[in-house]
């Protein structure tokens, strides 16, 4: 499969895999960004922060101003499956890893049902992946719906994840939900780096 990457900004950018056959997967990934100055750690349940943890020591901490974290809000052009060649199941079967995973669902994401899907640049290879209730954005980290999915790959199964052909957006307002931070821009990083040797020498 053929990958090219073309970085639009410093926070947007967007890649292609296109398969042999000429069916293109192309992901867009842009990073909101949200301003945590003066966010200090009484606002925990509503931000996180890499905030570091040093034993039993209590982290104080007031970000500075101009501070500001990034969140992902991502966009992919078609379904596809992914999964790495050491993502080998420790199943047998897909019966034993279907009654396996429904047993361990979050509550928050009810079984719809059981799919089977065909993938491979011919379709040449069978997928079944759980079809999980949506998950709302505004619960916290990461609103990609991704469904639990084993797939059989060259006569053995391996675990996988089924993404549909959506639009995933991160919460970033924390009147709605806690806002998980990824990356912070320079000012917010150097405070945090420097939170960290603070308390590193404690």
């Amino acid at each position: 499969m053929d990958k090219t990457i073309k970085v639009l900004s410093a926070n947007n950018f967007t890649w292609q895999v296109k398969s042999k056959t000429g069916k293109a997967l192309t992901t867009s990934l842009v990073l909101d960004e949200v301003d945590i100055s003066g966010k200090t750690e009484k606002d925990v349940n509503i931000l996180s922060l890499d905030v570091p943890r040093i034993g039993n020591n209590k982290v104080s901490y007031t970000m500075p101003k101009g501070s500001s974290c990034y969140v992902s809000h991502a966009t992919y052009s078609i379904p596809h499956l992914f999964f790495e060649e050491d993502d080998i199941s420790s199943y047998k079967s897909v019966k034993e890893w279907y009654d396996a995973e429904t047993k361990f669902l979050p509550t928050s994401r009810k079984l719809i049902g059981k799919k089977v899907v065909q993938v491979g640049d011919n379709n040449q290879y069978e997928a079944t992946y759980l079809e999980l209730a949506k998950s709302n954005p505004n619960d916290g980290k990461h609103a990609i719906d991704e469904y639990p999915a084993i797939v059989e790959y060259k006569g053995k199964l391996y675990d996988a994840r089924y993404i549909l052909k959506e639009e995933y957006k991160d919460n970033t307002d924390t009147s709605k939900g806690k806002v998980y931070c990824d990356n912070y821009n320079q000012t917010g990083a150097e405070y945090l780096v420097n939170l960290a040797k603070k308390y590193a020498k404690k």
